[in-house]
């Protein structure tokens, strides 16, 4: 699916805050997702192009990094309540105006652009910002076992994990770079309690 940039004009089918040549300027320096390489065109003299299957990862990442700041509790709600785009919203307080002083509800803040790559950096790695969450994993205790048949031993042949979750622990997930760009547009900010999600493999 083609990347379609919300600039804060409500256009038709958005579905990014942010363009792909503009999420590889940001991302790719930072080490967070790979140059897109070259590969032959498809007839013999064709020019070469940008891997499709590498187009197509990130521009997945960028698709669901949009979905997963779609969900989020802004200041402000969108223009027009049909839309799926959260931006542009009306009546957010302009970060370090004056007071009363709001956002023009025309634009998308340069912030959630940068939001979007950073979590597009993640879900290319293999985070899903979106899955399932238990407890948003904050661990109190654990106890991790191995057996052979039914006798624990170590180096045993199966693994059994058991986790227990503090009480009240949120079921969002903490990603700093995000909220720290995010915070001010945020009503609700995620894992705001302090508590971290569980690395992978956890729950």
């Amino acid at each position: 699916m083609a990347l379609i940039v919300e600039t804060g004009a409500c256009e038709a089918g958005s579905n990014s805050y942010i363009s792909l040549a503009d999420a590889d300027a940001y991302l790719v320096p930072r080490g967070l997702w790979p140059v897109t390489p070259d590969v032959p065109g498809e007839n013999e003299g064709d020019p070469a192009v940008p891997d499709p299957v590498i187009v197509a990862a990130k521009e997945s990442a960028l698709l669901r990094a949009a979905d997963y700041l779609n969900t989020l509790q802004w200041y402000g709600p969108p223009v027009d309540w049909q839309r799926t785009m959260a931006w542009p919203c009306i009546g957010v307080p302009q970060p370090g105006g004056s007071k009363g002083a709001v956002l023009p509800d025309n634009i998308v803040p340069k912030a959630v652009a940068q939001a979007q790559a950073e979590l597009a950096g993640l879900i290319y790695g293999g985070t899903n910002p979106l899955a399932p969450a238990e407890r948003g994993g904050r661990v109190v205790s654990e106890t991790h076992t191995t057996k052979a048949g039914d006798i624990d031993v170590i180096g045993g042949d199966s693994k059994s994990d058991s986790y227990t979750y503090a009480e009240g622990a949120p079921v969002e997930t903490y990603f700093p770079a995000v909220v720290g760009l995010l915070r001010p547009y945020l009503a609700v900010v995620p894992g705001s309690s302090g508590a971290r999600c569980v690395e992978a493999g956890r729950g």
